[in-house]
């Protein structure tokens, strides 16, 4: 196990996706200061996370 995962407790999966979320917040911030300044085409960028959680295998 990692230095940060035992540290933290997280797991790789966990770890995974928490890194993901936060970079495509840091995206989301840049595309609305772009919105903001009147840029226009921006890209579209994936939706919602709702049913994106990270679940163990069973058994």
């Amino acid at each position: 196990m990692s230095g940060a995962a035992r540290r933290t407790g997280e797991n790789v999966g966990t770890s995974l996706l928490r890194n993901i979320y936060h970079y495509w917040f840091h995206t989301g911030e840049a595309h609305a200061i772009r919105q903001q300044l009147g840029h226009r085409d921006l890209p579209e960028f994936v939706g919602s996370f709702g049913d994106a959680t990270y679940r163990p295998e069973a058994g």
